[in-house]
């Protein structure tokens, strides 16, 4: 993250009405947001754009959000981006995909931004 730009969040959901929900808000409070609609389009937009968190749902039909999460975290330009996994039910442990913080769905946009604004806080290096 570079001072001075907004943060870059890659937000990653198969339901278009949810990606537009959460992009909507978190482009209104000042976020600079990539969408994603499945696990593989993510992995190709992680690498092109470098965004400083990724944002994505569990359960998608291509690739689920804990594999894109050990992927993300196995790619030499992505493996320290934080992650944030939405769901509805969570099927297995998320630390195994490296994932730093896990929303329960329903979650509201202002829940997930101040999740965004803690995880990124976490991850800044102490000075």
């Amino acid at each position: 993250m570079t001072r001075g730009s907004p943060t870059h969040v890659l937000l990653v959901d198969d339901d278009r009405d949810t990606r537009e929900m959460y992009s909507e808000y978190l482009s209104y409070s000042g976020l600079r947001v990539t969408e994603a609609s499945s696990g593989r389009r993510a992995l190709e937009s992680a690498a092109r754009h470098r965004p400083d968190i990724v944002v994505t749902d569990i359960a998608m039909p291509d690739m689920d959000g804990l594999e894109l999460s050990r992927r993300l975290r196995a790619g030499r330009a992505t493996r320290n981006v934080p992650i944030i996994t939405v769901s509805g039910q969570v099927t297995e442990p998320t630390h195994h995909a490296g994932v730093n913080a896990v929303l329960a769905k329903p979650c509201g946009p202002d829940r997930l931004l101040h999740a965004i604004e803690d995880v990124l806080r976490a991850s800044e290096p102490v000075a």
